[in-house]
């Protein structure tokens, strides 16, 4: 084989071994990526299930006040309204509080998914240079 072919081949070689290494770096990249916001989906799925729990507790006591509004209201019996009013501002406040952090999860998780578009693109863009 001459020295120019050779030249070729390596040259070849060289460019197929550079992109390998540069598809692992952005594959270890992605992975790494991928894992830390799979944590934060979990925690994102985890406040949802306690925003569901405390919209259910809130419902329940907006029933037990009504109840009790309308019982007193007939008559039936005087009621303390204070301790059930104090419990469901309680609750909309940790439900702000919750929401609030689920929110804050959700746009990591949206940014997440424009980086693996980003990533995806990319890889594409890449291999279509280094194929020509």
């Amino acid at each position: 084989m001459s020295d120019e072919m050779k030249d070729k081949v390596e040259g070849v070689v060289g460019k197929g071994r550079k992109f390998a290494d540069i598809a692992m770096k952005k594959a270890s990249e992605l992975a790494s990526t991928v894992s830390s916001k799979a944590e934060v989906a979990y925690s994102s799925a985890k406040k949802r299930i306690e925003i569901e729990k405390i919209q259910s507790q809130i419902a329940k006591l907006y029933r037990d006040l009504g109840k009790a509004v309308y019982e007193s209201q007939k008559g039936a019996e005087e009621t303390d309204y204070e301790p059930i009013i104090v419990e469901i501002d309680k609750l909309i406040a940790e439900l702000d509080s919750v929401d609030t952090e689920e929110e804050a999860d959700a746009e990591v998780i949206d940014d997440a998914i424009d980086e693996l578009i980003q990533a995806e693109t990319d890889a594409e863009d890449a291999g279509e240079s280094n194929c020509v």
